[in-house]
């Protein structure tokens, strides 16, 4: 209808000149029960307007990607520029469409700083270190500042209009900060899995969550054997599940570990999905875990 207003919506991004339309996975809701309509501007339009229906091509939830499809002829591809440390902070405008967009077609923006997150201390840091604070294992997590209105799935773009990333809502950071957007950066993971969504090849792996210390299992006690968890990821299954660094898995899905490479592989026989038991022992106490990959 002339007058339809959503009352849940999201950006996204024109990634090819096929139709593919990338944004953040959780802002499409329920994709079993949800319709996607699309609303933007075509190369040959002289104003934003509705395009039509999409539909999922494919996603990654562990990423928070997804790539919707859409057939129209109109739309052009946004460059993607791979981000890398050396070029932070830099520069980005943040793009989002302004919630009475149906009405006076219109697209907000605002000025960000991109990753001017090194610049808060850390106390934790040790003084020579170099690390970029809150980036996490499934592909990198940079900060913009100021962000008044930071909002899953805006688009974080260059002065040429080239793609840096996307604002995600999803990702807990252990560190809260006031007036701050969480960009997911279009640095190597990212680019990666990009490419395979627009393949139509979704990209979940059967994901835990940590990493093994190198070594092989020893010969000896119950609780000699087995190899230890190195560290935990954020918001994963291991951490939900309340596995933690050092614990010692000693066996997965009732087969015994032998090394850390074992461990790894024995969690790849799996599915995203599959629900898979560990048995852990902490402190000299053994118990069995259930993750769902």
């Amino acid at each position: 209808e002339p007058e339809f207003n959503p009352s849940e919506f999201t950006t996204g991004i024109v990634i090819s000149n096929t139709g593919h339309i990338l944004t953040a996975y959780h802002t499409l809701g329920h994709p079993d029960k949800n319709s996607y309509f699309i609303f933007g501007q075509p190369k040959t339009a002289e104003n934003p307007l509705w395009i039509g229906e999409a539909t999922i091509h494919a996603a990654d939830p562990w990423m928070d990607l997804a790539v919707l499809k859409i057939d129209n002829a109109g739309l052009v591809k946004t460059d993607v520029t791979k981000m890398v440390d050396q070029d932070l902070p830099t520069i980005a405008f943040m793009f989002q469409a302004s919630a009475s967009y149906t009405t006076n077609h219109q697209f907000a923006s605002q000025l960000v700083v991109l990753n001017e997150s090194r610049n808060f201390a850390n106390n934790a840091d040790q003084p020579n270190e170099k690390n970029i604070r809150n980036r996490y294992e499934h592909g990198g997590l940079l900060v913009a500042v100021p962000a008044t209105r930071p909002a899953s799935g805006n688009i974080v773009l260059d002065e040429n209009g080239s793609l840096l990333g996307i604002s995600t809502l999803r990702i807990p950071i252990a560190e809260f900060i006031p007036g701050a957007a969480r960009i997911m950066p279009t640095d190597a993971t990212f680019v990666n899995a990009l490419e395979s969504l627009i393949a139509g090849q979704p990209t979940d792996p059967p994901l835990l969550g940590i990493s093994f210390k190198n070594g092989n299992s020893t010969i000896g006690t119950d609780t000699e054997l087995g190899v230890l968890v190195n560290r935990v990821g954020t918001a994963t299954p291991a951490l939900l599940s309340g596995l933690k660094p050092n614990d010692r898995v000693i066996a997965i899905n009732s087969i015994n570990v032998e090394s850390s490479a074992h461990a790894q592989d024995l969690i790849a026989r799996s599915f995203a999905g599959d629900k898979t038991s560990i048995s852990v022992v902490r402190q000299g106490n053994a118990t069995i875990m259930l993750f769902n990959l």
